[in-house]
């Protein structure tokens, strides 16, 4: 392995002080020069590895060595097996880059790195490759499922290369440097990176590569110059009905053949929409050109004729109801538009048409609409009595509206021939427009004006109730004596008082998690209640769990808010303990608790 490793090392050390055995790498064509010696016959398969080496011509001494230093910025990932990443470098060229944490691990970077260097020890023509750092910047996920990782990349340089076939006779014969002479001799030294052209084969995003593309052999007689795709040009439509077209600089003047778009409502199946040619590398023998320019391929997808409209999936009838009533219930971005909304109303009894508000209804075409319904029946309760409703059927009756009414347009005509349809104690009013921004927020906002539940507007407007679920499992875990869910009576009021957990250090501390409002007299309110529970605890002690202390965890954002409460809590004998103090009070609980 070291005599492997210092092989590698002398080809790089020779590829950076010769330029004669330079590397030549092209990824949008992979050709070779060799010499021009005319006594040797052209094409021949036949002849040896080493005659086709000493066939190739060496490159020119303006050639340098490549040299970049670190990646600069991402471009894509390729979908295959070694995920290698389009990049642009700190040079500004754009070069394929493996990085550590492919698929294949750092094996492959080291072999393919070694044989190069190997290949190019040997006087072979070999890719352009450099060894740049990858920059830890760059180090998050990508597409494809690659993580790279901060470190040396295998880099293989993305330029263009020398010209084949007919184009490249005719280049040579108007004196052009850098032409193929021999093409056929080369052929078999010619490499086809498939992991490099057949990048987007398996890419569900690409809409070319969807079906399994056809393996296709080069033709003895290929097309003009330009006529097929370049394995890294986009993906061009089908050819359905050749058009001549006049063509500058291709063989003279003549007239070829440019293919039509094939309008997509016209194909025949889904998968139509989607085939293109294969793009391998087979356009790298002889009598394949150069692709054309940026400027003709413009121009040709310019006049190309386009779809009026574009392919919809099939909508079979049985799944048309799920998917409309789907796209009820989306609402799509912020918007502003003309809506309706009605409130849904108790009537205990129809004759007196006395009723009561428990929910609201808000919806806008296109936006859907959505129902909102009282948890709680204390404004039927106040104003009717308990006697007047029964609270089951009530629950039953308000859950069953809101089910119907997800099976209604959302539209002001619709709801009102249901409201004609609905027949019973609980009445919608006619429906009445509004302008709608979000179902949700208008919703919500128009419940607690209209409705104004109390059940809601006391969780509309409190602070969050602290999690003491870890600090629980953290102390368990360390064998802690606590004792979780005590069961606690207050004393005198014989009401239940739910805790989180207690622990002994010479007193039963029973530590509760509360949620207090946010407005400061609601807070104090409750804040009292409290305060009085935790002082009737206190003096009256449990005759088997002896002497006990009320504790209260909460999140309070407001600070003098906080000093108010917790001052109100001292006086009763209660400690109050923040939501920021909870690491510092559980190493208390470890330390006190026996």
């Amino acid at each position: 392995m070291p005599r492997i490793i210092g092989l590698a090392q002398l080809g790089h050390r020779r590829h950076e002080t010769t330029s004669a055995n330079s590397s030549m790498y092209a990824s949008e064509r992979l050709t070779m020069r060799s010499e021009s010696s005319s006594d040797r016959r052209v094409g021949r398969l036949s002849r040896t590895l080493a005659s086709s080496w000493e066939s190739c011509e060496p490159m020119t001494a303006s050639a340098t060595a490549w040299q970049p230093t670190t990646v600069r910025r991402v471009i894509r990932v390729l979908a295959t097996s070694t995920r290698p990443i389009e990049c642009e470098l700190d040079d500004g060229a754009h070069a394929f880059v493996k990085v550590l944490g492919n698929p294949e691990g750092p094996s492959s970077l080291t072999c393919e790195f070694i044989g190069t260097e190997a290949a190019r020890l040997l006087g072979m023509p070999v890719l352009d490759v450099a060894l740049p750092e990858f920059p830890d910047a760059l180090c998050r996920p990508l597409d494809h499922g690659l993580v790279p990782q901060r470190g040396p990349c295998f880099a293989n340089a993305r330029r263009a290369g020398h010209l084949v076939g007919r184009q490249g006779r005719d280049a040579r014969r108007r004196g052009e440097p850098g032409a193929h002479r021999r093409p056929g001799r080369a052929r078999h030294l010619v490499a086809e990176p498939r992991s490099l052209l057949r990048a987007g084969r398996r890419d569900p995003e690409e809409p070319s590569q969807r079906v399994p593309l056809p393996r296709r052999r080069a033709a003895s007689r290929g097309p003009a110059d330009g006529d097929r795709p370049h394995p890294y040009d986009p993906p061009r439509p089908r050819a359905d009905t050749p058009e001549p077209e006049h063509r500058p600089g291709a063989g003279g003047g003549a007239l070829r053949a440019v293919p039509r778009v094939r309008e997509p409502h016209r194909a025949r199946g889904p998968r139509a929409l989607h085939r293109a040619p294969s793009p391998r590398c087979a356009d790298l023998g002889p009598g394949r050109g150069r692709p054309p320019d940026a400027k003709t391929v413009a121009s040709r997808w310019a006049g190309a004729p386009r779809s009026p409209r574009l392919p919809q999936a099939a909508c079979y009838a049985c799944r048309r109801p799920h998917r409309d009533l789907a796209s009820r219930r989306l609402q799509v971005g912020t918007m502003t538009k003309p809506g309706f909304y009605s409130v849904v109303q108790f009537v205990p009894d129809i004759e007196r048409g006395e009723a009561v508000n428990v929910g609201v209804i808000v919806g806008a075409p296109g936006l859907g609409m959505r129902v909102r319904m009282a948890e709680r029946n204390e404004y039927v309760k106040q104003w009717f009595g308990a006697e007047a409703y029964d609270e089951t059927r009530l629950g039953f009756a308000k859950s069953g509206l809101a089910e119907r009414l997800k099976d209604v347009e959302p539209s002001a005509e619709a709801l009102a021939t249901f409201r004609a349809q609905e027949a019973g104690q609980l009445q919608l009013t006619p429906p009445r427009p509004m302008v709608v921004k979000n179902l949700d927020d208008e919703v919500i906002a128009l419940f607690l004006r209209l409705v104004s539940d109390p059940e809601v507007q006391r969780r509309e407007r409190r602070t969050p109730k602290p999690d003491l679920r870890r600090m629980v499992r953290q102390l368990k875990a360390k064998n802690v004596p606590i004792e979780p869910r005590p069961p606690v009576t207050v004393p005198i009021l014989d009401e239940p008082l739910t805790a989180d957990f207690a622990f002994q250090n010479g007193v039963r501390n029973i530590v509760k998690a509360v949620g207090l409002s946010g407005r400061q007299e609601t807070a104090l309110e409750e804040a009292s209640d409290y305060g009085s529970k935790g002082l009737l605890i206190a003096k009256h002690p449990d005759p088997t769990a002896g002497k006990s202390k009320l504790i209260l965890v909460a999140d309070i954002d407001d600070r003098q808010l906080l000093e108010r409460v917790e001052r109100l809590l001292d006086d009763h004998g209660v400690r109050l303990v923040e939501a920021d103090e909870l690491p510092s009070f559980t190493a208390e609980v470890e330390r006190e608790a026996h």
